[in-house]
């Protein structure tokens, strides 16, 4: 067996027994914006008893206070900045409506608040190289897979 399928059997097997346990905030984790702060998002995080759920929190907290960052600082619309954030819209629409089990929902979820994260801390250090770099190699990486 390949390291892809033992990896999928073992996600399959995860996704039922998720959120047997967790609170209401932890099982119900769509997210809205307008009404989360990154104080409430890192207290439901701590909260979680499922990685994932409680990782996705943090991901969420850490990204909210970036956004607050960047917009105490800068009077002027950023379009990088506006570009992460409909990423990250995108992001949390799609994982909520595939057909995903939902440990991959939550995967798919993580792996675009690390990008998008990433991303926004380079470009409000100033480090746009670098973020374009990154950018640009994770296009062409996507587009050698297809």
């Amino acid at each position: 067996m390949g390291k892809r399928t033992i990896l999928i059997v073992l996600l399959l097997g995860l996704s039922f027994p998720l959120y047997a346990d967790d609170p209401l905030s932890c099982a119900n984790h769509q997210y809205r914006p307008e009404m989360d702060s990154a104080e409430r998002l890192k207290a439901i995080a701590n909260t979680c008893l499922s990685p994932l759920v409680s990782e996705l929190y943090r991901h969420r907290a850490r990204y909210a206070q970036l956004i607050q960052r960047y917009e105490a600082a800068s009077s002027k619309s950023n379009r990088f900045i506006t570009a992460y954030r409909i990423y990250i819209t995108l992001t949390e629409d799609f994982a909520a409506n595939a057909d995903n089990t939902p440990v991959l929902s939550l995967v798919a979820l993580n792996m675009g608040y690390e990008y998008a994260t990433r991303l926004t801390e380079l470009r409000l250090k100033g480090e746009d190289e670098l973020a374009a770099w990154l950018e640009w190699n994770r296009a062409n990486m996507q587009m050698e897979d297809n």
